[in-house]
């Protein structure tokens, strides 16, 4: 029996990896060991873990169970060269390890696709967008562990949340791709805003510390348009791209009000889009230079109208976008800058839903007592969405499988294709040895 769909994307995924990421397996054989008498290696541990999400195995169980179905433990070893351990003994081993180790193997990987330019067609002006935003991955009714955030609701109920800060490397082609994270630790009942601006300042301090010189920019939502988010924009020499709502920043909207009344602004109008039944237009106005404390800012403002016609009758939609950069705007820069702003959104379609409701199961409780192990399950998450990523992104899948729909399906299949089929060793490793370019 073969499986084509199944077979080719685990044959994808193997040469995306080796390609890409050539001394990955090597990397994790190098991980800190911290057992006395281990019966798997540090690679097997965490390659086991990693690849519960690299096949969309939604949780511990359903991993222990493909494992027992089958060829699959077999194949595995002859597609990884490893052992397949059980995931209760994996769960363990996350529980005593440090996650710096698997935040430091995401640094690399990263740094490895930056030097291969991988994603270099995709940067804004030679900057890496970089998307902020934080998110919840997991409540409970009980306390986890001891200093798990809370918050107590009017009914008298408590609720233990697990809230991170995350970054994104997020790209025009639909990459989400986790670049730091910062987890928010704190022990009192405090607001959301206050947590999320207090981890702003750490996670800055964590990309500027592994990425030292990457030219950045900053793409961030209503929460952000804030002095000292400004001034660490400032001091790393990184450009920001912040949404601006309308309440915000009261004595710079009185100053913007006076000028927009006075038409003391340029403007650009342009055709996205016409046919007889859709007319897409866009009226881009900006200024330049405006003084708010010790910063110079520069505002614009995107009106977007959608016309549709259908059955003779004429539909209307109007959505306004406000933002704030200290990038210089221009009428010929306008629409580029205007366009990157909005891949903020990336962050929580492409990366968080993605995650959370499409395979990867990121709300799952996979660890229940242990902040340290939920740590590490977050971080071989994302090390597999980002290989997943190099894979779904690629011409050679989408040539093949080109709508969403069929990512679910062919991941279904990959994983049928390692219950039933028998993978021959050395055919393996001739698809392997195959010239093969991956391009996006």
């Amino acid at each position: 029996m073969d499986n084509f769909e199944g077979r080719n994307l685990l044959n994808l995924i193997t040469i995306v990896i080796r390609r890409h990421l050539p001394d990955f397996f090597t990397k994790l054989s190098l991980l800190e060991e911290h057992r006395k008498r281990p019966q798997y290696t540090t690679q097997e541990m965490y390659m086991a873990c990693i690849s519960m999400f690299l096949f969309k195995q939604k949780s511990r169980n359903d991993m222990n169970n493909s494992a027992k179905t089958g060829r699959f433990r077999d194949n595995y070893h002859v597609v990884f060269g490893m052992r397949l351990p059980h995931m209760d003994s994996v769960a363990l081993f996350m529980e005593k390890t440090q996650p710096t180790q698997l935040e430091e193997l995401k640094r690399e990987m990263l740094q490895c696709l930056i030097s291969k330019k991988v994603f270099h067609k995709f940067l804004f002006e030679g900057f890496y967008p970089v998307a902020i935003d934080g998110t919840g991955i997991s409540s409970y009714d009980y306390e986890p562990w001891s200093g798990c955030p809370y918050k107590k609701y009017k009914a008298g109920k408590t609720v233990w949340q697990v809230p991170i800060l995350e970054a994104k490397l997020v790209f025009v082609n639909g990459f989400s791709i986790s670049f730091c994270t910062q987890w928010i630790l704190n022990t009192e009942d405090s607001d959301k805003q206050s947590c999320e601006l207090q981890a702003f300042k750490e996670i800055s301090e964590k990309i500027k510390k592994q990425f030292p010189r990457l030219p950045i920019v900053i793409l961030a939502d209503g929460l952000y348009p804030k002095d000292p988010v400004f001034t660490i924009c400032r001091n790393n020499s990184w450009k920001f791209i912040i949404t601006l709502k309308d309440k915000t920043l009261k004595l710079l909207q009185e100053k913007l009000c006076d000028l927009l009344l006075d038409k003391n602004y340029e403007h650009k109008e342009l055709i996205l889009k016409h046919t007889p039944k859709f007319m897409l237009k866009q009226t881009h106005r900006f200024i330049n230079g405006l003084s708010y404390k010790s910063h110079q800012l520069n505002w614009f403002e995107c009106v977007e109208e959608l016309t549709k016609t259908e059955n003779k009758t004429k539909t209307n939609s109007t959505t306004r976008f406000v933002y704030l950069t200290n990038i210089h705007i221009n009428t010929d820069n306008i629409l580029k800058i205007s366009q990157y702003a909005r891949q903020r959104w990336r962050i929580e379609n492409e990366g968080f839903d993605i995650q959370k409701n499409h395979g990867y199961e990121l709300e799952h409780k996979f660890s229940r007592t242990s902040l340290v192990a939920q740590q590490n399950y977050y971080q071989c998450l994302q090390i597999a969405h980002l290989i997943n990523q190099l894979v779904e992104k690629s011409q050679k899948y989408k040539s093949t499988s080109p709508d969403k729909e069929s990512i679910y399906k062919n991941w279904e299949r990959m994983i049928a294709y390692l219950w039933l089929c028998e993978i021959s060793q050395d055919e393996f490793k001739n698809i392997l040895l195959t010239n093969c370019q991956i391009r996006y």
